[in-house]
Parts: structure tokens; C-alpha cells; sequence
């Protein structure tokens, strides 16, 4: 099964060698829920994932199938909890010595982000009143640890970039499109709330108390109700998105 496909290939000829690796892994998935064929990478994803019910695993098979869609599931997620979650199990991955094989860097890379968010102004996914304010040792960090050459941000405009650009290594959640506005080029990104549903609805499977997400991410993203202290008039109140409904 080929996991990836050489750089050096043309974006045309790449999609189709991406398409026609995808049409033979679904194939054979399908052989593999039938009971026809063994496929220990599929069973394993298939139990950290805890999908004992056929019906739930054809429903999410690409979280099975795919590698790398599985193991972007499992980052977004952490995107979506708490802070002090992720400290806790940064701190255990630590402890049990992971460090060195990598599994503690992502851990890492979102207790820095959160620093980044806090010094900015930032807050998750919502950066409506970012600010040029990083501290010159977050930003070496940063420069460290996500393996970045750019220059500390010094507009919204960048600090905004910088953000998507933590973000997205640590899981692809956001899409840019350049556009044109006033004579001048900018980019749009676009937070994939359809990703961040499916991992969410996805981890009930493994957190059916929802006890280690964080309540504000989940608000600003319109996945729970906000608290009712929040709403100053019935009119103000969001779309609710609430999916554990």
C-alpha cells in the first residue's frame, strides 16, 4: 500500500495516483469488513478508535483505511480540549520517556501554541482580536520547535498567518484562498468545521463524558450552547450546533 507519493511528480499526475491508491485501499476495506481478508493496521485503528459496531465502522472506514486521515483525527481532537489535558498528558509522555520517539511533540507544540494564543490575544480558532504582542523567547520557541525561519509577527495580518500556518502543522484544519481586495492580494482561511465535527462526534466513542474538551472551544465554534450568563438577549443567541444532541 503506498503511503506517499514522490515530490517530484506533477499535482495532475499525483491526484491521479492518489485517487487510484484510494479506490484499491477502500477495496480492500470492504474485503476486510466482510470478513474475506485479514488486515492488522485496519484492526488496530479500528480498536484505538473503538468502533465495535459494523454500521459505525463503515460509517467512519476513511479514519480506518487511511493513515493519514486517522492520524489527523486524533490531533484535531486534541486541538479541541482542555489546556490543562494537554499538559497532563504532555507531562505523562514525559514521564514514560516518549519523548524520543516523537509522540511527545505534538503535546508540545499545542501547550506552545496556547502560549502564542494567550500572548496574541487569540482564542482558539477565533482570531477576530489578534495583536502583535508575542514575546521574543515564545517566538524562539516556536521557531524550534515547529522547525519555522520567519521572522517574529509584527501586524495582525501575520500574526494571523504565523497562527494558521501552528495550527495546520499540527492538524489541517484550515483552508487559504488568495483573493484580490482593493488592488491588493490577501489570503482567506477557512476553519473546516466539518473535520472538526467528525472528529468530535467520532471521540464519543472514546470520551462519551466529554469531560476533558474545552467548554470555550467548543462554544466559539458552535458545538455547545453557550451558558446562559452569556447571552445578553434571546436575539443575540448563536446558531447552536450542539452535537451531542
Amino acid at each position: 500500500m503506498v503511503d506517499e507519493i514522490p515530490s517530484q511528480l506533477s499535482k495532475e499526475l499525483k491526484s491521479d495516483m492518489k485517487e487510484i491508491v484510494g479506490e484499491c485501499t477502500e477495496e480492500i476495506f470492504n474485503k476486510w469488513i466482510e470478513g474475506e481478508i485479514m488486515h492488522e493496521n485496519f484492526d488496530i485503528r479500528k480498536n484505538i478508535l473503538k468502533l465495535s459496531e459494523k454500521e459505525d465502522i463503515i460509517k467512519y472506514k476513511e479514519y480506518v483505511y487511511d493513515r493519514a486521515t486517522f492520524e489527523n483525527h486524533g490531533k484535531t481532537v486534541l486541538l479541541m480540549k482542555d489546556m490543562e489535558h494537554i499538559k497532563e498528558k504532555s507531562q505523562d509522555m514525559m514521564s514514560n520517556s516518549y519523548k524520543e520517539f516523537g509522540i511527545h511533540n505534538v503535546f508540545s507544540k499545542i501547550e506552545l501554541l496556547g502560549v502564542f494564543e494567550k500572548e496574541t490575544k487569540i482564542k482558539r480558532f477565533n482570531y477576530d482580536d489578534a495583536t502583535p504582542t508575542i514575546n521574543d523567547a515564545t517566538w524562539n520557541m516556536i521557531l524550534k520547535l515547529f522547525r519555522k525561519t520567519t521572522k517574529k509577527p509584527e501586524n495582525k495580518v501575520d500574526v494571523i498567518k504565523e497562527y494558521v500556518s501552528m495550527v495546520n502543522n499540527i492538524a489541517k484544519v484550515y483552508e487559504g484562498k488568495r483573493i484580490k481586495e482593493n488592488k491588493e492580494r490577501k489570503t482567506n482561511y477557512t476553519l473546516d468545521l466539518d473535520t472538526l465535527k467528525t472528529s468530535y462526534k467520532l471521540d464519543k466513542f472514546n470520551d462519551k463524558l466529554r469531560a476533558d474538551y474545552c467548554y470555550d472551544t467548543l462554544t466559539n465554534i458552535k458545538f455547545k450552547e453557550p451558558k446562559v450568563e452569556d447571552i445578553v438577549e434571546e436575539d443575540d443567541k448563536p446558531e447552536v450546533y450542539d452535537l451531542d444532541m
